[in-house]
């Protein structure tokens, strides 16, 4: 962007999430006289695109021009009062709203923001353990930093495909710090907030430590054993003065604590991840670090079978499926479930057998690498015409079924639904479900 497009960029009236605005408004009808500073900051900070509107309003506010120390959410709703923040951001509109908007560019911009809510809570929680309780700026920091990758989103496509600078790189052709850094000072935010994110003078414990769960926040979703995302753990580690597995369990419990909020599905997205955090999909006596990669056999299945566990995890955080699970093919012939991500640990879908040389459906679905999707409409043609176990236990709405082929043989199925959700899945979801798994025949 030049700088003129970075003005018009960083000043225009972003759209808030839809639960913000429906919050909002129901505080612009509530009794003013009962309403204070704190209820609202606990509306505001659950989104992080109403964080920085209100941070880059503080700049008009003309008591607050010379305050650029005002980097935390209660004390800005001190200076600007409640009247008059209502009356700025009681009816903002929602992203829901937003001309232009689809679904996927809403999906990313909420995956964006759960990420930044998991940063915020990891940093709290770090640095209660070293007894820090003034947090509000470095929480409010972690809010902050996916900010303008969101905002993009709004009106672009964007490939949220692993680590949020990969995407930002892909999309921007810069350095996302350096994008940072620029819509910062153009939307006059705090310079004291640019400078606690990104700069390199008096590096504290207490910005290590923001700089640690922000980068952790961003990148748990490309996999827990990247080297990168280990290192920065172990140097948390390292910070606190404590073992690293009361660090990982840190991540585990943020992680969860950000899933049973109600404000939306996508805040669950961490969550989501967890299985294939506390259970990686490692080969048998966790001897992952110890493979020789070059030219041992259960090496290359291990990495086969990370790439597959890797497509899960987009299908479920991309591409916001409900259900996925993967059937490999045993030393018996058969296709059981070895892995899978949203399943009750009881449902009987993950405990079916299936043989995939007995005549019928799965005998033609298996015969070469390819993807089928049944529909609701399809389903009782579908389960008269070839019976099966497995039809009871699927879902009758509709689910996608991928044949993987590994070294020129069948290597298992991968399945997804919405079961619980109480829907199909759609045609661009199919094709990217398609385009994903297909990779791994390839």
């Amino acid at each position: 962007m030049n700088r003129l497009e970075l003005q018009r960029f960083a000043a225009q009236p972003w759209p808030v999430m839809g639960f913000s605005s429906e919050h909002m408004a129901a505080l612009v009808m509530a009794d003013r006289e009962r309403l204070n500073s704190v209820d609202i900051a606990n509306v505001v900070l659950h989104d992080p695109l109403l964080v920085f509107q209100l941070l880059r309003h503080i700049g008009t506010v003309d008591r607050a021009r010379t305050l650029t120390d005002t980097v935390c959410v209660e004390h800005a709703l001190l200076l600007t009062g409640v009247d008059p923040f209502l009356t700025h951001f009681g009816h903002l509109s929602s992203i829901d709203t937003h001309p232009g908007i689809t679904r996927q560019r809403k999906r990313n911009v909420a995956a964006l923001l759960a990420r930044a809510r998991l940063a915020a809570l990891l940093v709290k929680e770090w640095l209660s353990i070293i007894e820090v309780h003034k947090v509000e700026e470095f929480f409010t920091g972690a809010l902050l930093y996916n900010v303008p990758l969101a905002f993009y989103a709004i009106d672009n496509d964007l490939v949220l495909d692993g680590d949020v600078e990969r995407a930002a790189q892909r999309a921007l052709g810069e350095d996302y710090s350096l994008f940072v850094r620029s819509v910062f000072q153009a939307a006059g935010l705090p310079a004291k907030m640019t400078e606690l994110l990104l700069g390199q003078q008096d590096l504290s414990r207490q910005r290590l430590l923001l700089r640690h769960a922000i980068y952790t926040a961003n990148h748990l979703a490309s996999g827990w054993w990247q080297q990168d995302l280990q290192s920065h753990l172990r140097g948390v580690a390292g910070l606190l003065l404590v073992p690293e597995d009361q660090v990982w369990a840190s991540v585990v419990q943020s992680s969860l604590t950000l899933a049973r909020s109600p404000y939306t599905r996508a805040y669950a997205d961490p969550a989501r991840s967890l299985p294939l955090v506390a259970e990686p999909p490692l080969v048998s006596e966790n001897e992952f670090l110890e493979l020789d990669w070059t030219d041992d056999s259960r090496a290359e299945m291990a990495r086969f079978e990370l790439s597959v566990c890797d497509v899960m995890r987009r299908i479920i955080t991309v591409f916001g499926v409900e259900r996925t699970a993967y059937f490999p093919i045993g030393p018996d012939g058969s296709l059981l479930c070895r892995f899978q991500i949203g399943f009750d640990s009881k449902d009987p879908l993950i405990s079916v057998h299936v043989d995939p040389a007995a005549p019928g459906f799965f005998a033609s679905l298996t015969a070469r690498a390819q993807a089928f999707r049944a529909t609701a409409e399809q389903w009782p043609t579908l389960t008269s015409r070839y019976p099966h176990p497995f039809w009871d236990a699927a879902s009758p709405l509709g689910c996608v079924m991928v044949s993987i082929f590994h070294n020129g043989k069948l290597a298992g199925v991968l399945y997804a639904d919405n079961k619980d959700r109480h829907t199909g899945i759609d045609d661009e979801i199919y094709a990217r479900i398609k385009h994903a798994a297909g990779a791994l025949s390839a």
